[in-house]
């Protein structure tokens, strides 16, 4: 994400003074500050809640949840104290493996992001 502020601004300042605007929501919308909860519900933060899908720190987070705090056990037995703190985050239906290839699409969207912005400033 940095590596995409800087491509879009001209100069180094610009993009170290808009940095925080950018990564406080998202950090913010990460799943560790609020919960996930119902977060399209609840105000102020329904009117910014989209943003939470571009956030790398929740799907890091949300991975680190799910693999430290398994639902199931070996036999296919429920947890029910993780299962509770899943729930508690906003982290009950998510697979880990998900968090993983969303990591992935985030860092090809923003690498992709940076090409269209150096090659329109290209030309």
């Amino acid at each position: 994400m940095g590596y995409a502020l800087s491509a879009i601004f001209d100069h180094e300042s610009t993009a170290v003074a808009f940095a925080p605007i950018v990564n406080m929501p998202l950090n913010l919308l990460g799943g560790y500050m609020i919960a996930l909860d119902g977060i399209f519900t609840r105000s102020p933060q329904k009117y910014i809640a989209w943003l939470m899908y571009f956030s790398p720190v929740r799907y890091g987070f949300s991975a680190m949840m799910t693999s430290q705090f398994p639902v199931y056990d070996t036999s296919g037995e429920v947890y029910p104290e993780t299962a509770k703190i899943l729930i508690s985050y906003g982290f009950e239906n998510v697979k880990f493996w998900w968090n993983i290839f969303a990591l992935l699409g985030l860092f090809i969207l923003f690498r992709g992001i940076v090409i269209l912005v150096l090659w329109s400033q290209d030309g």
